[in-house]
């Protein structure tokens, strides 16, 4: 009764087993694990892996797994290349008589410093594999989802991006990421009322900080873009301790708040699973605590606790 109340019944496994799922960005994170998890669901996974070491480590860990009527076929995907995410969704279509039941677009990328610090090229970067690429996604294989919606009536096939809270939540020294989430979440919800004529459900999954390699930093990266910025940049922002950055790091990794990334892919998996999609999943107890604070609280006081991280230096190779 709960379910129907909230819209979140279930499709049952049955009704899963068989039908085609693609996944961008599956060479680790939570596009490795949300592959391996949907073909023991008895899902027919493809999965797109920007490198051949990626592919052939989701491949050897698929093997060893569980024995399911699921399958797993890696793709080399490149979500900045138009030929390459159309080769993708043709070899699908191959595969898969043409049809698609899911789409979810994971490939995602980061960068941390200041608006001004970061170099034009990453800031381009960053929306090309972040923004652009979940459009390049949606675009090849919204045919595919039409045909599924077509031939099988019972359960909409689903576009789903994987987002961030950051999106809504623009944090200092992450501008470039948390525009690029932004522009995500902003098509996603415009696909979802464009693409409804043709019984299809978008969605977008907002995660907030969890434990996967996008949050690894290249110290030495950020340090060069700085000295790669005028003597003027350079000397309004400063240079803060690596020690710190690196301890203030470890110390988020190590919140209760910060989450695993077994808990997102779990997200991930009930909106493949869910019979009706709402428009957008915060993830994370803390998502919410933010959505709350900018939303329900003066939004001078909220600014203020961002505004404490806005000026600590920019990191250099100097430790204390």
């Amino acid at each position: 009764m709960l379910a129907w109340l909230t819209g979140d019944r279930v499709i049952p496994a049955a009704g899963l087993r068989g039908k085609a799922v693609a996944i961008t960005g599956c060479d680790s994170g939570f596009g490795f694990q949300t592959a391996l998890s949907l073909a023991q669901l008895g899902m027919h996974v493809h999965a797109g892996c920007l490198t051949g070491e990626g592919a052939k480590q989701l491949e050897s860990r698929h093997s060893r797994g569980k024995a399911s009527e699921g399958s797993l076929t890696t793709h080399m995907l490149d979500v900045t290349s138009d030929a390459s995410v159309a080769a993708f969704a043709a070899a699908i279509a191959a595969h898969s008589n043409g049809a698609l039941f899911a789409a979810i677009a994971n490939a995602g990328i980061a960068c941390g410093g200041p608006i001004e610090i970061l170099p034009m090229e990453v800031h381009k970067s960053i929306f090309d594999v972040n923004y652009f690429g979940v459009l390049r996604t949606l675009r090849a294989c919204a045919p595919l989802l039409r045909k599924q919606a077509r031939s099988d009536k019972k359960f909409r096939p689903r576009f789903i991006a994987i987002s961030s809270i950051s999106g809504s939540i623009a944090a200092p020294g992450i501008a470039a990421y948390s525009a690029s989430k932004h522009a995500c979440s902003a098509i996603t919800l415009a696909a979802r009322i464009e693409l409804n004529q043709f019984g299809i459900d978008v969605t977008a999954v907002e995660p907030y900080f969890a434990r996967t390699p996008i949050v690894a930093m290249d110290w030495a990266r950020q340090h060069q873009h700085f000295l790669a910025t005028s003597e003027e940049v350079q000397a309004a922002y400063g240079e803060g301790s690596k020690d710190e950055k690196v301890a203030g790091l470890n110390k988020l990794l190590a919140s209760p708040l910060t989450m695993t990334p077994d808990f997102v892919v779990e997200n991930i998996v009930k909106c493949v699973r869910r019979v009706a999609l709402r428009p957008k999943y915060p993830v994370g107890l803390f998502a919410f605590v933010l959505l709350f604070l900018k939303y329900w609280t003066p939004y001078w006081m909220f600014e203020r606790l961002l505004k404490k991280d806005a000026k600590k230096g920019v990191v250099s190779e100097k430790t204390q």
